[in-house]
């Protein structure tokens, strides 16, 4: 080693030996393994009730989570159910259109120069079964409702409106805007 580097490591060697050797190490004191043990019964209520909580808010959404399924059960049986009154809907005016009324061929002195013509009823309007005040109602149709026409005699208009079929005062229509 070079005389430089002895002189470095024997002041070095020099100071350890002159330092005042490390205190002992000190007993704590009773007040501070108290305020230890209090700290730490503090924080393990805190973690029990942490723990107890938690549990609480898992048994809240197992509760809701039941509620939903059975909402959503529900909702799937009233769509099922739903779905069958269509079907019956659906059924039904299939049969009613199979025996819905169709309109005739012209009668006597009818015109037909509107046949096939759509046209708005222009308020609500009875529907009759002949040309005529002293034909039965057969059907009443709403304001704006649309209509076909298959012919006029005088001042009626024979018509077929969904499954209606009959005659309607010629006024009371008007042509589809």
């Amino acid at each position: 080693m070079t005389a430089h580097l002895r002189l470095i490591l024997a002041a070095l060697i020099a100071g350890l030996l002159a330092a005042p050797a490390p205190a002992a190490a000190q007993e704590p004191d009773d007040v501070d393994i108290e305020t230890e043990v209090e700290r730490i019964r503090d924080e393990l209520d805190a973690t029990r009730r942490d723990a107890e909580s938690a549990a609480a808010r898992e048994a809240e959404a197992a509760a809701r989570i039941a509620e939903i399924e059975a909402a959503l059960q529900d909702l799937e049986a009233a769509e099922a159910e739903e779905r069958a009154r269509a079907e019956a809907v659906r059924a039904a005016a299939a049969a009613a259109r199979e025996s819905a009324p169709q309109p005739t061929a012209a009668g006597p002195g009818e015109v037909q120069a509107l046949d096939g013509a759509r046209l708005t009823v222009r308020t609500r309007s009875n529907v009759r079964a002949g040309p005529g005040l002293p034909h039965p109602v057969v059907a009443t149709l709403e304001g704006g409702t649309t209509v076909t026409a298959h012919g006029e005699l005088g001042e009626w208009t024979r018509i077929t409106a969904g499954e209606q079929a009959g005659w309607i005062y010629s006024r009371l229509l008007e042509a589809r805007s």
